[in-house]
């Protein structure tokens, strides 16, 4: 009689999966029972040969590309350091070799930077040229506010007119139009004076017509 181990597996919270306890194996998720590591002292290891042996033992699948990208990580590893070292040797080289360019190129006078250092110094007869035929800006500006003032002037009086004659205007415009205001006030009061007294007259024949038609219906029953 063969004995089976009893697998019990329970959730992680720390990981957000499930895990099997009793040999640490982590399942990638409660859906897909593969194992993509373990969970010892709190801390989730990556899946590894001693992974890989518990699940032999235990009977669970493990994530085999986990273990294609740690081949090729190596890889890479091992790449970078050829290139590295490649690298280096190129530069040792490079180092070895005298720089007899630069050193002759430092003993050389530059005749250039003579000859560009004195045409940069200013002139000063050049200079007292160009300030004698600048004009003096407060010897225009005094001979133009004259003339200002001038054409300022003239215009004051014309403005003046101008605004007395809408003042006039406007006066006149108010009280024109006071008057109409007026006029039509007291016509609107005689309409209403004429339509209560057709008023009062419709009353009157109204009651006239009420009386006449009692009349009829008195003289009507005789003849019936």
């Amino acid at each position: 009689m063969t004995t089976t181990k009893k697998i019990i597996l329970k959730k992680l919270k720390e990981l957000q999966t499930i895990w099997h306890p009793e040999s640490g194996l982590v399942f990638k998720s409660r859906e897909e029972k593969i194992v993509t590591g373990m969970y010892i002292d709190n801390e989730f290891i990556q899946l590894d040969d001693d992974a890989i042996s518990l699940c032999e033992t235990w009977g669970f699948k493990f994530d085999n590309t986990l273990l294609v990208s740690e081949d090729e990580q190596h890889d890479d590893e091992s790449d970078d350091q050829q290139d590295d070292e490649s690298d280096d040797n190129e530069i040792d080289n490079n180092d070895d070799q005298p720089d007899d360019e630069s050193n002759n190129n430092e003993d050389q006078p530059d005749d250039d930077d003579e000859s560009n250092n004195n045409e940069d110094q200013p002139d000063d007869d050049d200079e007292s040229n160009n300030n004698e035929d600048q004009p003096d800006d407060s010897e225009i500006n005094n001979d133009e506010s004259p003339n200002e003032q001038s054409e300022t002037e003239k215009c004051q009086p014309d403005l003046l007119r101008d605004i007395n004659l809408l003042k006039n205007g406007l006066e006149q415009y108010i009280d024109d139009n006071k008057n109409t205001v007026s006029r039509l006030t007291g016509e609107i009061d005689n309409a209403k004076d004429a339509y209560n007294t057709l008023l009062s007259e419709r009353n009157i024949l109204a009651s006239e017509l009420d009386k006449l038609q009692i009349k009829f219906k008195t003289l009507k029953g005789l003849f019936e």
